[in-house]
């Protein structure tokens, strides 16, 4: 063979190493991308409809894909009365979400989902009769799954829980409709993290969410007419920018155990019920809650207290807007390392802001907060210690700042202006050596009174805060403390607003 011979056969390998490939699609990039994703690289499988091959049964479909093949649903072959079980990566989409319909067909799940990457998208997913007469229903189950979509889908079940994640992470619950007369909208179990569930509308539940797990987020959610709205529990999850009202018997975010929890931006309204407040926390186990951040929320118009924390550690309220409350602004109880700050609180039935601590050695801030025009005391503070400063509190219907048995805290830089009477105390003491040891002994137990202005100071070295002090029981007697430097104008306090 010539060398020239021999020169162009090797170039004609070449080029056919080269072109061959890709005209037959053998693409490296492809192969890459069918190893790390199988949703919507596959082919696509017909249910319903008029085509010569389409199946008649969803479940018939999905036994026939593979990973990555998608399942259409035609609606004209409505409703589908089947129970799904899908082992697969694939995605399941429905041709329009109010007229494909599926129907459960003697089973507790309706769409019971066991693979990483699957997508159920555009249907009506209901139960029937039959699963009304069953004690425990799911209508669409996820459990020890991946990277899957349940969206744009209306999800109604009567009995149990309308959306189940067990074991389940990084799954995405997204602008569904869910509905009905179910015990839960959406349940995600203590062992899910970093699950997404948003802008769905829910309704009609005992709970429309019930939160556990680690790191899950509940966003742009519209819940409303429920019994309860979010059991909010579990570690570091996120409760953001939601409308929550109108839920009748828990209140709008509820729980009993909870730690590292973002409570922000939400819409709060209209919520009543046993629960204590639209957002309430009470401990089954004392200290269960700790680490709550509840920042720029809007609460108004609830049937309890705006919000009721008890027996809780490390508690941040900041930015909220906390008005029009029947029962009350704010309760803590229990609150080692509270920090209330740049809050506006007003016109609430009740106390704006009670706090009672358990022990003289928690402390606590009460900062930049507006208070103003509630039917009860602007602020009413028992035990513990806390420094409450640089507050504008007005125009309350009885006491500014009220101080039944509060010792050891430190009052300055407030303006307290046209409230019924700005300050009063009580001190409880049932044996005199108790009272000298609190007055002489331990002066750091008193409370300090410290450059604030008061609306009916007339002048002079020192402004008096009158109160009273009972040393034996029922029988109380003139007290008084003193501000040794009141100011004599009133202070420019101004909170942000970043609802």
């Amino acid at each position: 063979m010539s060398r020239r011979s021999l020169a162009f056969g090797l170039c004609f390998l070449l080029i056919c190493s080269v072109f061959i490939p890709m005209s037959l699609g053998f693409n490296v990039k492809v192969l890459k991308i069918e190893q790390s994703s199988n949703i919507g690289i596959g082919k696509t499988l017909y249910v319903g409809g008029n085509g010569l091959y389409n199946y008649t049964k969803i479940q018939d479909a999905i036994d026939n894909a593979s990973n990555g093949d998608t399942v259409y649903v035609f609606n004209n072959s409505s409703p589908y009365y089947e129970n799904l079980e899908i082992y697969i990566s694939i995605n399941l989409i429905g041709e329009d979400r109010d007229t494909t319909v599926i129907y459960c067909n003697f089973s507790e799940t309706i769409v019971d989902i066991h693979a990483d990457s699957v997508m159920v998208s555009g249907f009506t997913i209901k139960s029937c009769e039959v699963m009304e007469r069953q004690p425990y229903t799911i209508a669409v189950k996820i459990k020890n799954c991946e990277n899957v979509v349940i969206k744009n889908n209306n999800i109604l079940t009567y009995k149990d829980t309308a959306v189940s994640l067990e074991d389940s992470s990084n799954n995405r619950i997204q602008d569904n409709v869910i509905s009905e007369n179910g015990r839960v909208g959406i349940g995600i179990g203590q062992d899910s993290f970093f699950n997404n569930i948003s802008g769905n509308e829910i309704y009609g539940y005992e709970h429309a969410i019930e939160l556990g797990g680690v790191y899950n987020t509940i966003y742009g959610n519209y819940i409303h007419d429920n019994l309860g709205g979010i059991k909010g529990e579990g570690i570091r999850n996120r409760i953001i920018n939601n409308i929550i009202t109108n839920n009748t018997h828990e209140g709008g975010i509820m729980g009993n155990q909870v730690d590292d929890i973002l409570i922000s931006k939400n819409i709060i309204t209209n919520n009543g019920g046993i629960s204590g407040g639209s957002i309430s926390y009470f401990p089954e186990v004392e200290w269960a809650i700790n680490n709550i951040s509840i920042i720029d929320n809007y609460i108004s118009g609830n049937k309890k207290f705006g919000i009721f924390l008890w027996s809780h550690v490390n508690t941040v309220i900041s930015g909220n807007i906390i008005t029009n409350n029947e029962k009350g602004g704010l309760y803590l109880s229990g609150s080692p390392n509270c920090h209330v700050t740049n809050n506006q609180i007003s016109n609430n039935n009740g106390i704006g802001l009670e706090f009672k601590g358990y022990s003289y050695d928690v402390d606590n801030l009460i900062s930049n907060n507006h208070i103003s025009n509630n039917s009860g005391s602007g602020l009413s503070f028992t035990g513990g210690k806390v420094q409450i400063t640089d507050n504008h509190i007005s125009d309350n219907k009885e006491y500014g700042i009220y101080f039944p048995h509060g010792l050891a805290s430190v009052i300055a830089g407030n303006n307290i202006v046209d409230n019924s009477i700005n300050a009063f105390f009580v001190i409880e003491v049932l044996f005199i050596a108790i009272l000298i040891n609190i007055l002489v002994q331990y002066p750091f137990y008193r409370n300090t009174w410290y450059a604030n202005y008061y609306s009916d100071y007339n002048g002079g070295r020192f402004y008096i805060i009158h109160g009273r002090i009972c040393l034996l029981i029922n029988y109380y007697f003139p007290w008084f403390a003193f501000d040794w430097r009141p100011a004599k104008e009133p202070y420019d306090i101004e909170i942000v607003d970043r609802i």
